[in-house]
């Protein structure tokens, strides 16, 4: 089972042997055994097969892997999160694993942004923002959850999700989350806000390339004003 698992590469004796031991002996090394030569052979769903009755950490990596080698990405996602639920926080596997959702993820949203698909983009991002939130991907997810719901003028969670990412550490997001703030406010008619938000930004950011923007935000307001 060990070299199973090791050796990266299909061997069918070696499938043989676990597959009989199997239905004499059914162990969590034996499964393991299985699922991962069933990988090495891309035979990715019984893989899948095998992982499932671990009901553990091990299976739930061993089915990730599956998913990504198969290229089932909504799959993998939905597997990150459930093993997000169950893993030990502490230990180096669960960082190995969140830096690799973390990237995953955020690639997959961000094909969904660009392509315009902004529901599916908000769901993966939304992710990130949950479980990644204290990464610099996760500050920038929380950004774009805030961006997404700005266009489509739901107002009152983009200024939770600007919010979040001004609070959040790390601190790469909130120059433009700062930024668009002002321009929630104004949105939701809340001038003075808006007015009071612009003017911070212009103190906090005075390098922005956003100032100039800023500056005929405020000039905006004080008209209508």
């Amino acid at each position: 089972s060990k070299i199973a698992r090791e050796i990266e590469r299909f061997e069918p004796p070696i499938f043989a042997i676990l597959s009989l031991a199997l239905k004499s002996i059914k162990t969590d090394d034996i499964l393991l055994g299985l699922g991962y030569q069933a990988i090495y052979a891309k035979i990715y769903d019984e893989a899948v097969k095998y992982f499932s009755e671990l009901k553990n950490e091990e299976g739930l990596i061993g089915i990730l892997r599956a998913y990504i080698e198969k290229g089932d990405y909504k799959k993998a996602i939905d597997t990150y999160v459930e093993y997000f639920k169950i893993a030990d926080k502490n230990s180096f596997k669960y960082s190995k694993v969140k830096e690799a959702f973390t990237k995953q993820t955020l690639y997959y949203a961000e094909k969904f942004y660009e392509a315009k698909k902004y529901k599916e983009a908000f769901n993966y991002f939304e992710l990130l923002s949950k479980y990644s939130y204290d990464r610099e991907e996760g500050d920038i997810a929380i950004l774009k959850c805030g961006l997404i719901a700005l266009n489509e003028k739901d107002y009152k969670k983009a200024e939770e999700f600007f919010l979040q990412a001004i609070k959040n550490e790390p601190k790469n997001a909130d120059e433009e989350a700062s930024f668009q703030l002002g321009i929630v406010y104004y949105a939701m008619n809340q001038k003075s806000k808006s007015f009071e938000t612009f003017n911070s930004f212009l103190k906090k950011f005075p390098q922005s390339n956003n100032i100039e923007k800023a500056k005929e935000w405020i000039e905006l307001i004080k008209k209508e004003n």
